[in-house]
């Protein structure tokens, strides 16, 4: 008797074991993540970008077992020519990499699955981390359609030599724009081809100017409006640079040699431009130079505006909530802190922000955020692009000498007006 309740007390321990044992080969199972997705990405970028991404790229599959992502990158003007062709045949990737400025064209083609709800349920994402007005410009009609992985806001750059070999005080905080002209004027000698600044007068370039005016160029409704008085007063400021005070070269001579190759160069003084162009300033300059914030206007006003870059989910995609896993992988604390620290990118994560700064080499660093705290989104609509190559091709009249400022900003608009504000 004892023998056999011996016998079936070792019976009924074998079948619990064996049930622990399926228990365990199940959660093994669902831990490794059941059938793998693989996923197609395709992002733009040189050479030396491409061993960074593809190493984010196969993080994702270590975050996730059961997701491989397929990445694609293709030089600028390949990916957007791409990015097209996809979008007209129906086979766009799963992983959309976009910048904000084409946020509202592509997102009016109903190109990105809403990100809202993803959020919601993986708050690990933690998205107040990332900066609020990169959100923004990743966001249509309310619903964010990307997460970013870099911003910046145009700041100034100077050439720390060149103010020193003519004895005049760096920028700072306080520099209105009177002290900038100023400082350009004794910074511009052109027996030595050397510039007190450079703009090229393109919108971009004189948004932060018509803002800090109080003027702006889109309305709240989408029209563009390229005409008002404080545009008028903000591009006439920038035209004075040139061909009054003589302080910035021409778009003709800008055409034989860029803003950019001036700067790298050391032959301008001062330029604006982002935190994206650090790394490639790095590389290149050989000479001295920091950063401050944007002079300030007789408004009292500073501000710039902002732009960046991110990934979104393609409506179209089989994998939505995978492609978002992905690029929540992609865009976490992480990853963005290991490319600021690199230099790679601005972080649009707040909590990376001090891996770029320690990685800057510049004295005063912090001037990028202190800058792109006080930006605003570059607004752009559905029709960004036709918009943009009409008031290109106008406000190339005024910085090439060939006309006045509110007459060709009154044949911009009148243009506007018929093909696009309608």
């Amino acid at each position: 008797m004892r023998k056999a309740l011996l016998s079936l007390l070792l019976f009924v321990l074998l079948l619990s074991l064996a049930g622990c044992g399926g228990k365990a080969d199940s959660a093994s199972s669902e831990k490794k993540g059941g059938d793998v997705v693989e996923l197609t990405w395709q992002f733009w970028g040189g050479d030396a970008d491409r061993k960074v991404w593809k190493e984010i790229a196969n993080q994702v599959t270590e975050e996730y077992p059961n997701i491989k992502v397929k990445l694609q990158i293709d030089d600028w003007n390949t990916y957007w020519t791409k990015l097209k062709t996809q979008l007209a045949s129906g086979t766009i990737s799963d992983i959309v990499s976009i910048r904000s400025l084409e946020v509202p064209v592509y997102a009016e083609k109903g190109v990105f699955e809403p990100l809202n709800g993803f959020i919601d349920s993986y708050p690990e994402v933690d998205i107040d981390d990332f900066n609020e007005g990169i959100l923004k410009g990743m966001s249509y009609e309310d619903e964010i359609v990307a997460l970013p992985y870099d911003f910046g806001a145009p700041t100034l750059y100077y050439n720390k030599d060149l103010f020193d070999k003519q004895n005049v005080p760096y920028p700072d905080e306080n520099m209105t724009w009177d002290d900038f002209l100023d400082r350009a004027k004794k910074l511009t000698h052109p027996e030595d081809q050397e510039y007190g600044f450079v703009t090229s007068g393109s919108l971009w370039d004189a948004v932060p100017w018509i803002w800090q005016l109080g003027g702006d160029y889109v309305t709240e409704d989408g029209k563009y409006t390229l005409n008002e008085p404080e545009t008028v007063q903000a591009f006439e400021f920038l035209s004075d640079l040139v061909f009054k005070h003589k302080v910035s070269p021409s778009a003709e001579e800008l055409s034989t040699s860029p803003a950019n190759e001036r700067w790298q160069a050391g032959k301008v003084a001062m330029i604006i431009d982002g935190p994206w162009s650090l790394v490639s300033y790095k590389k290149f300059n050989n000479f001295k130079f920091d950063v401050s914030t944007l002079p300030i206007a007789p408004t009292g006003e500073n501000v710039s505006l902002s732009a960046g870059s991110g990934f979104g989910v393609s409506a179209k995609s089989k994998h939505k909530e995978e492609a978002f896993k992905a690029i929540s992988v992609i865009t976490s604390k992480e990853n963005l802190a290991k490319l600021a620290e690199a230099g790679r990118a601005y972080p649009a994560r707040d909590s990376a922000v001090v891996k770029f700064e320690e990685s800057s080499g510049l004295e005063h660093v912090e001037m990028f955020k202190k800058q792109g705290d006080n930006s605003r989104p570059y607004k752009t609509t559905p029709k960004f692009t036709e918009a943009e190559n009409i008031i290109k091709q106008d406000l190339e009249s005024i910085f090439f000498g060939k006309s006045e400022v509110e007459p060709a900003l009154n044949k911009i608009q009148e243009k506007l007006d018929n093909e696009i504000n309608k």
